[in-house]
């Protein structure tokens, strides 16, 4: 391989928070036997990079991100010139480069759920979820969760306030609900998730029995004005007998 019949693309983008672009510029390949040699000679950016000679692979020095644009026109896409050339007289190439950063199309995970309950000095059940959420290419900040659960045995449904999500510097957030007097104790488990990053990727879960749940917890709730009983009644012992009254009609009866 020459270093003229390299082809290089005008513009392409790599993920947020990268640092590595490696030979992601470059179309064809090339192998270490070719002797080329790289070096980047222009473009408004190009004290943002580094390229190693030998291999060709192109570097931001510090990490992309899309929210904290460092290219001279700060629009996102960082200008670079590279030359390469071969070890024949003449066999040497420029292209021009447009570096864009963009946000990833990959959804965020979440892991570590907990759900667990206490009670306040009024009586009430505060329920708390607490979870993980992980995002490494466009983050979290900006996005949004929303967390439903749901009462084993009547399907009776609380809405976890979530929108906007909350986050420490490890991801974690905590989400917290008090159970009305219309909520009834039991077993209670995570009947719908649904996470969305910044980039607007979204995974969605719903889950219609406690044994597929991701988390689940038996709540008291000492100001439930309700009854859990949804049991429909048992009926047996059925007879269907009749006598003839002493005015010949026909008196049917049935007992159970």
């Amino acid at each position: 391989m020459k270093a003229l019949d390299l082809e290089f693309l005008d513009t392409f983008s790599v993920t947020n928070g990268t640092k590595e672009i490696g030979l992601s510029y470059l179309k064809n390949s090339f192998s270490a036997a070719d002797n080329l040699t790289f070096a980047i000679t222009g473009g408004a950016d190009k004290d943002l990079f580094s390229i190693d000679a030998t291999t060709g692979v192109l570097t931001f020095n510090e990490q992309a991100f899309v929210n904290t644009a460092l290219d001279f026109d700060r629009d996102g896409i960082y200008d670079i010139q590279i030359t390469v050339s071969g070890s024949d007289p003449g066999d040497t190439q420029t292209a021009k480069l447009g570096v864009e950063v963009v946000l990833d199309a990959v959804a965020p995970e979440i892991s570590n759920l907990t759900f667990t309950h206490t009670v306040n000095d009024d009586g009430a059940t505060v329920i708390t979820i607490t979870g993980t959420l992980t995002d490494d290419g466009s983050g979290m900040v900006d996005g949004s969760l929303g967390l439903t659960i749901k009462h084993e045995l009547t399907g009776q449904s609380i809405y976890m306030p979530g929108g906007s999500v909350t986050l420490d510097e490890d991801g974690n957030f905590s989400l917290s609900q008090t159970m009305g007097a219309n909520a009834p104790d039991g077993l209670w488990y995570i009947s719908y998730l649904s996470i969305e990053d910044k980039a607007g990727n979204s995974k969605t879960i719903s889950i219609d029995q406690s044994g597929n749940s991701l988390a689940t917890a038996t709540l008291p709730n000492g100001l439930y004005l309700g009854s859990t009983d949804k049991t429909a009644p048992e009926i047996s012992n059925l007879t269907f007998t009749h006598t003839v009254n002493d005015d010949g009609a026909t008196v049917i009866t049935i007992t159970g």
